[in-house]
């Protein structure tokens, strides 16, 4: 079973088997995986499959949102997840989704994402869907 090679360390194994499943399902596991044990070898699963399968979108927005939820109390976990939304986001530069997440580490205490830039972020997301209520949320903090 998938779960039991990552936890294991056999991370091999692991990437032949996720190769036969849905990448939504990939990622529910892990999140899953991660909340449940809190093992930091779910992030570095994934960055196994980063520089194995080469870089996708998709897995460096996995790799954040492990960072951000499952793994955030782990020191310095929100500074690297915001790395990967970023090379996220440079991969895929009109995935609205990936702008709205961005703006969630000006939101957290670290506040990692300035003002400006967040009010920037806001208003491109705004015009390409002008009902994002994230984008929103960010605007009104600052009217």
């Amino acid at each position: 079973m998938i779960k039991e090679a990552i936890l294991k360390g056999d991370l091999l194994t692991a990437k032949e088997q996720v190769a036969a499943i849905d990448f939504s399902v990939l990622s529910d596991l892990l999140h899953e995986l991660a909340y449940e044990t809190g093992d930091l070898v779910c992030y570095t699963f994934v960055n196994f499959l980063i520089y194995s399968q080469g870089e996708s979108s998709d897995l460096h927005h996995l790799a954040s949102s492990l960072l951000s939820h499952p793994l955030c109390y782990i020191e310095g976990a929100y500074r690297s997840a915001l790395l990967h939304s970023r090379r996220a986001l440079e991969l895929s530069p009109e995935d609205v989704g990936l702008k709205e997440y961005l703006l969630l580490f000006h939101i957290i205490p670290e506040e990692l994402v300035s003002k400006e830039e967040a009010i920037e972020i806001a208003n491109m997301v705004l015009q390409i869907d002008p009902k994002s209520q994230v984008a929103k949320n960010i605007i009104s903090r600052y009217e």
